[in-house]
Order: structure tokens, then C-alpha cells, then sequence
């Protein structure tokens, strides 16, 4: 999934399941890796709310873990203060 705001792109990658584990070659470490690509944040989506931290991928933009919960709240934040021209 892409979401794009008025200054950022940002790829989300959701694995609602045990094992959140992307490989090297997977869309999302590649778009990461790829400068010209225009991405500012990735998030790899996970179900269990203690799942946080950055991927092991050696990518320009960094991979962050977390639940998807969290994912939900800051999106929903982000649009909000959109919305009241805060961003």
C-alpha cells in the first residue's frame, strides 16, 4: 500500500500474521533501496502490538516494524491534522 500526503510517500507493508519476515527482494526493499523512487518513511505492519523496531534491510529509507494498531492511530492523526491545516 502506498499512502501519499501532501510531503511524503510512504509504503506500508502489511503482515498480519506470526511471521512478519520480508525478504531482500520483496517491492517494498527495493522502492526503499531506490532514491528517485520519492519515498520518505516504509513501515512493515504487523499483528502483535510488541512488535517494534527497524527491519535488518540495508535500505536509504529505514523500514520501520509495528503493530498495526499504531499504524492506524498515526494515520488517523495524520489525516486529522490534515485536515485542520496543521500539516
Amino acid at each position: 500500500m502506498v499512502v501519499e500526503l501532501p510531503r511524503e510517500k510512504i509504503l506500508c507493508e502489511v503482515k498480519y500474521r506470526n511471521n512478519s519476515h520480508i525478504p531482500q527482494t520483496d517491492a517494498v526493499v527495493e522502492l526503499c533501496r531506490d532514491e528517485s523512487a520519492g519515498i520518505t518513511q516504509a513501515f512493515l505492519i504487523t499483528k502483535h502490538l510488541d512488535d517494534f523496531g527497524l527491519t535488518a534491510h540495508d535500505t536509504k529509507v529505514p523500514i520501520m516494524k509495528i503493530p498495526a494498531i499504531v499504524f492506524l492511530y498515526l494515520l488517523g492523526k495524520a489525516e486529522d491534522e490534515g485536515q485542520n491545516g496543521k500539516m
